[in-house]
């Protein structure tokens, strides 16, 4: 699996996943949402498997840790396939930032 920065013009459909997969006092407000795009410690990734998004993972790299505030795998995704690819992403993440808690 693999990690891929996702671009500006492709957070609305994230934050429209984010509206299905939590709880309305889980997510933020759109614009305060989007404006975080432009710190430099979040980040929001595709997860991406055999070239198709699976899914999104939104992170706070801070200096102690790697805090993970969301993360979805994709309806269309069997729960077969939830456990292999919630291994492969944990490995990812540990590959890439390493203070990860």
């Amino acid at each position: 699996m693999k990690l891929v920065v996702i671009k500006k013009e492709e957070f609305r459909s994230i934050y429209e996943k984010m509206t299905t997969s939590f709880a309305a006092d889980e997510i933020r407000a759109f614009e305060d949402a989007y404006k975080l795009l432009d710190v430099k410690k979040y980040k929001v990734f595709h997860l991406i498997s055999k070239n198709e998004k699976v899914g999104f993972i939104t992170i706070w790299n801070l200096s102690s840790c790697t805090f993970v505030e969301h993360f979805v795998i994709y309806e269309e995704y069997s729960e077969e396939k939830l456990s292999f690819l919630s291994n492969q992403l944990i490995y990812n993440l540990l590959a890439k930032f390493l203070k990860i808690l």
